[in-house]
């Protein structure tokens, strides 16, 4: 399962979009994102990023990338 989001959201709110709709589930029954990830850094990271950066990490059981352009993509 493969799932791309791009929205003007943060990007820790476009990973909970994203892993809600590629799980089937209600973004108020996943797990807190910070038990995978910390939510603020990673709006600073791509909040202040101009280059190529990539970051990847599970959530939910589901691998995340966000890409440089802020796409998040979802795969089992």
């Amino acid at each position: 399962m493969s799932r791309d989001e791009r929205t003007d959201a943060e990007a820790s709110q476009r990973v909970v979009t994203a892993v809600a709709a590629a799980t089937e589930k209600d973004v108020g029954e996943l797990e807190p994102l910070y038990y995978s990830v910390d939510p603020d850094a990673l709006n600073d990271l791509f909040a202040a990023s101009r280059g190529d950066l990539v970051v990847e990490f599970t959530y939910e059981g589901m691998d995340v990338t966000v890409g440089p352009d802020g796409a998040v993509t979802v795969t089992d």
